[in-house]
């Protein structure tokens, strides 16, 4: 996090490598983010202060076949209204018939 007034940058420690940043929410205090490799995707509000979490939404892809992750979240202000972009990988799908 960046300071307005000295201009000093700030690490946040509640921030994992693993966070994904999506936007501030709209009052400015928290930080939403989802966690990449994970299905269902959770959608969380992030305290940069305190560090504490809350589920805004989960998002579970419509079809799974081929599916391998969810890429980048775009949330309006109201956070059940979102797109998402995910990485599909089509030609590893296989069907086998009469396998016993």
């Amino acid at each position: 996090m960046c300071s307005l007034q000295d201009n000093s940058a700030h690490p946040l420690p509640f921030l994992g490598t693993n966070d994904n940043l999506i936007r501030w929410s709209p009052d400015g205090k928290a930080l939403w983010v989802f966690k990449a490799n994970e299905t269902p995707t959770r959608i969380e509000r992030l305290d940069p202060v305190t560090g504490r979490r809350e589920l805004l939404q989960e998002i579970t892809p419509l079809g799974t076949a081929g599916f391998f992750t969810i890429m980048t979240i775009s949330l309006a202000d109201d956070p059940k209204a979102y797109c998402y972009t995910s990485w599909e990988y089509s030609s590893r799908l296989f069907q086998i018939d009469g396998a016993k």
